[in-house]
């Protein structure tokens, strides 16, 4: 088969080829880190990661990076930015992969310093927006998120996810009105849109309005698109309602949808993370403990 010889292409693939060759059959490979092979705790096998190339690479080393982020390798983008960006050589673009990175991987502090730093220089301000909105969300700043929303919202004010985002944001920090006035005219137009019932439901939670929300949370549990949560809240509902054979049976239905193991202790920390609400709406501390212990026992 005819080849040329010259192309990159194949210098490219016979350099691979050598280099493969190399770190399978050469006595002296054990002297050198293996880029075919991958430890959690080192990036060295990536050349590129080298000091000897900081800021020098630009284009070639954000290919890398993003490839890297498609792959879900969100530490080692990490590790090979953190260096870059401590020195002040990282590009905008570099930066904001490894904001995305931080936010997989849930350090969203992280994420947050980075993205308000390109805010500051103006970079792509609707995708640094977005991302400070979610952010902030994931951080529980939720009156920062709908603020960051609703300027995204103005660019893009059909955007179904903005507005289910910016008036979740709003119901979670205590603007259940101003939340919900999106959702209903959303609800009105399809009433069959679970996502949005959901949000409505939550928000009665936050409002103290059990009634209407258990009416909500009936209808998406006898629906086929209930989720984890949604038993759980339905679960609140009925719960505050003093509905507690009902209220159990949405319990064991979440917990059940989860590890056999850890299901007690899963239970009580979801009583926890939303014990604001629900002693809002009259639940007292031991009824708490009982009804995990009426759950586990069935």
């Amino acid at each position: 088969m005819a080849m040329n010889t010259e192309s990159a292409a194949y210098i490219r693939r016979m350099y691979l080829q050598d280099l493969y060759r190399f770190f399978k059959l050469h006595p002296e490979r054990k002297d050198f880190a293996n880029p075919f092979e991958y430890k959690d705790d080192d990036v060295a096998a990536f050349f590129v990661a080298n000091e000897l190339f900081d800021g020098l690479l630009g284009e070639e080393l954000v290919v890398v990076e993003r490839h890297l982020f498609k792959s879900k390798k969100y530490d080692v983008v990490v590790k090979l930015l953190s260096r870059l960006i401590a020195k002040g050589v990282a590009s905008a673009d570099e930066k904001y992969i490894c904001a995305l990175a931080c936010q997989r991987l849930g350090r969203n502090e992280d994420a947050y310093k980075l993205l308000l730093s390109l805010q500051d220089c103006k970079y792509d301000i609707t995708r640094v927006q977005k991302s400070l909105a979610d952010v902030l969300f994931a951080l529980g700043h939720y009156v920062d998120a709908a603020k960051y929303y609703k300027m995204c919202l103005e660019r893009e004010p059909e955007n179904r996810r903005l507005v289910l985002c910016h008036s979740l944001a709003l119901v979670n920090s205590g603007n259940v009105k101003d939340g919900l006035v999106d959702l209903f005219r959303l609800d009105y137009e399809n009433d069959n849109d679970v996502d949005v019932k959901r949000i409505i439901a939550w928000g009665y939670l936050v409002n103290c309005k059990p009634n209407d929300a258990e009416r909500v949370y009936d209808w998406i549990v006898n629906s086929d698109r209930a989720i984890d949560s949604d038993w759980l809240n339905c679960g609140y509902a009925k719960f505050i309602l003093s509905k507690t054979a009902e209220a159990v049976r949405c319990f064991q239905r979440f917990v059940e949808q989860n590890e056999a193991t850890g299901q007690r202790e899963l239970l009580k920390r979801e009583l926890a993370n939303d014990w604001n609400i629900l002693s809002k709406n009259g639940v007292k501390d031991y009824e708490a403990h009982l009804i995990v212990d009426i759950v586990m026992t069935k």
